[in-house]
């Protein structure tokens, strides 16, 4: 009696589980699961109205550059309507510039981090001997939504994130979310693009969206609940029918 209580039990179990297809990346070779294709690290992206960049000048002379390291006062940061973020970087405004210490207005959107890093360094250089110019965005966002656990908007200080670290961030997509089907949106210079990526398809590592930029969005569409509902249906029915013929056996051995 007690063996066949546990396995109704385990039949009732089996039959309620939701199949999960959660294979990544399909189509990796060797038993190393590596990948030949054309991986290479994005393009750095330009700088953007709306960034906040932490600007860090050093030299020979740490009391001189003092004058290069200002934090942003309130009164700036009012004006701009920036978060107390803005207390540790310049943020760009809408007409493309930040204000920097001694040098005034600078245009940064249009630039890229090193582009903006070897115009400072080059206009420093009139103050300070080989200047040393560190700049990175510290409000980097990526928006995730739809079949996903935390739909949510994260932001990351790291100078990549790739499509997977955001899925992550957001507790990785649930059972009714599609892996063929991943939306990504991206605006550029005013023009949005939307591309559908595919997270079993392994040339995804290929594609210029893996990376994703500041701003990015990710979709996760949801599955077609009612093919997939079919499927389970026919798959828990044979489930029973099986556990019904074990059921069937074990009482005519006994009888």
């Amino acid at each position: 009696m007690k063996y066949t209580l546990f396995l109704c039990v385990v039949v009732v179990y089996l039959s309620s589980c939701t199949r999960r297809n959660i294979i990544y990346l399909d189509g990796l070779t060797g038993s190393s699961k590596t990948y030949s294709g054309d991986y290479a690290l994005p393009a750095q992206p330009k700088i953007k109205a709306g960034d906040i960049l932490s600007i860090t000048v050093s030299s020979s002379s740490p009391k001189s550059d003092e004058q290069f390291n200002l934090p942003v006062t309130a009164d700036k940061m009012a004006a701009t309507e920036a978060t107390s973020t803005a207390l540790s970087g310049y943020p760009v405004n809408l007409d493309g510039q930040i204000d920097f210490p001694v040098i005034g207005s600078v245009r940064a959107m249009g630039l890229t981090k090193a582009e903006l890093r070897d115009y400072l360094q080059e206009r420093i250089g009139e103050y300070l001997q080989a200047p040393v110019v560190n700049v990175r965005a510290i409000n980097t966002q990526i928006t995730v939504l739809g079949e996903v656990t935390r739909p949510a908007t994260f932001t990351v200080s790291t100078e990549t994130v790739t499509l997977f670290q955001a899925l992550g961030m957001a507790g990785d997509l649930t059972v009714y979310g599609n892996r063929n089907k991943v939306m990504v949106i991206r605006e550029v210079n005013g023009a949005r693009t939307v591309v559908n990526l595919d997270l079993q398809d392994a040339t995804l590592l290929d594609s210029p969206f893996y990376f994703l930029q500041s701003n990015d969005v990710v979709y996760v569409e949801p599955i077609d609940t009612k093919s997939e509902q079919a499927s389970l249906t026919r798959s828990n029915v044979s489930i029973a029918l099986s556990a019904l013929t074990i059921l069937t056996f074990l009482f005519v051995g006994r009888g």
